[in-house]
């Protein structure tokens, strides 16, 4: 089974969709599918935004035996109410059985944030940001080190200048990587104004200095730089990031994307998302990285092909159709 879970994956990455609910088929359609299995299926279909199926499956999923807190299916079916156009439906279903699960945890508090942190995530996705907040307050209250969810819903309402005033707090309070790494996410996310940039400035070069052996943390940092359009700070930071990582794919694709706007770097661009996609093999976001390098180097006719696969899933990022429309526009298809 955990074979044809890979294939499948592996099928959905290289746009072989039907392969890929093929290869999912045959590890659920039994008796007592395993539960992993489905809710994974489940999440495939709402990619495909095959509701119908997907609400099918959810509710076989739904019947299945649990020993513990059902966190995946409910998760997967305020997804499926948000993509169905019901988003305002969601509290109705969360909120009772939030207050269920926390009166089953009693003093479990590890729990109790395991659930929390899927509670945010999922009004965050319903688009519900006030109720995001509200339950991220409450994690705070049950543990302040996970103070990253709140960060990230009060930046999503617009409120910055807080959100970079509960890093820079946290940071005082925790000796880990952790407050700087947010910030950075905050600052890359938001629209932060210069003082909060100025604020932030001592955590962010005391990360570097203290962390600067992270591959992960100097990607992180490198973002808030290209926010700042510091571009050179950038990819100084990620061409480290790459070097203590060489399999951070993440990493490789970011610096990609940098040097392809510059004209002198497009060589070495194309050789850093090409050992990303060595990693990987066929994913979205790097075709989409290769394609506009290509579209920027005026190859519209090699970008087409490799565009169109990154633009082809229905959840695929606006930004992808965006540049297939640039490659179609320098080749005079317009339509």
């Amino acid at each position: 089974p955990a074979d044809r879970r890979l294939l499948a994956n592996l099928c959905e990455q290289a746009g072989d969709y039907r392969e890929a609910k093929s290869q999912y088929l045959a590890l659920v359609a039994r008796d007592s599918p395993d539960r992993e299995f489905l809710a994974q299926f489940v999440a495939y279909l709402l990619r495909r935004n095959d509701l119908e199926g997907a609400d099918r499956w959810l509710t076989t999923l739904e019947s299945q035996p649990t020993t513990g807190l059902d966190l995946a299916s409910l998760s997967l079916r305020a997804q499926l109410l948000k993509l169905q156009g019901r988003a305002s439906d969601v509290p109705k279903l969360v909120e009772p059985r939030v207050r269920e699960f926390m009166q089953q945890l009693k003093d479990n508090n590890a729990g109790k944030a395991e659930l929390l942190v899927t509670v945010v995530k999922i009004y965050k996705e319903a688009e519900q940001l006030p109720l995001a907040e509200n339950w991220s307050r409450k994690l705070v209250e049950l543990d302040p080190a996970l103070f990253a969810p709140l960060a990230d819903c009060l930046t999503r309402q617009g409120r910055v200048e807080e959100a970079v005033d509960l890093c820079i707090n946290a940071a005082v309070q925790f000796d880990t990587a952790v407050p700087a790494v947010v910030l950075a996410g905050v600052l890359s996310l938001g629209k932060a104004s210069p003082r909060d940039f100025e604020r932030s400035e001592p955590i962010l070069v005391q990360a570097e200095q203290k962390y600067g052996n992270n591959a992960t943390v100097l990607r992180e940092l490198s973002n808030a730089r290209v926010t700042q359009d510091r571009i050179q700070d950038a990819i100084r930071l990620l061409e480290k990031a790459v070097e203590l990582s060489p399999k951070n794919v993440q990493a490789l694709n970011n610096l990609a994307t940098i040097l392809s706007a510059q004209p002198g770097s497009r060589q070495k661009a194309h050789e850093y998302i090409d050992r990303a996609l060595a990693i990987t093999g066929p994913r979205a976001d790097l075709y989409d990285t290769k394609g506009t390098i290509y579209v920027y180097e005026n190859r519209a006719s090699e970008a087409l092909p490799v565009l169109e696969f990154a633009a082809a899933n229905a959840d695929a990022d606006p930004r992808y159709q965006f540049h297939l429309a640039a490659a179609y526009k320098e080749v005079g298809q317009t339509e």
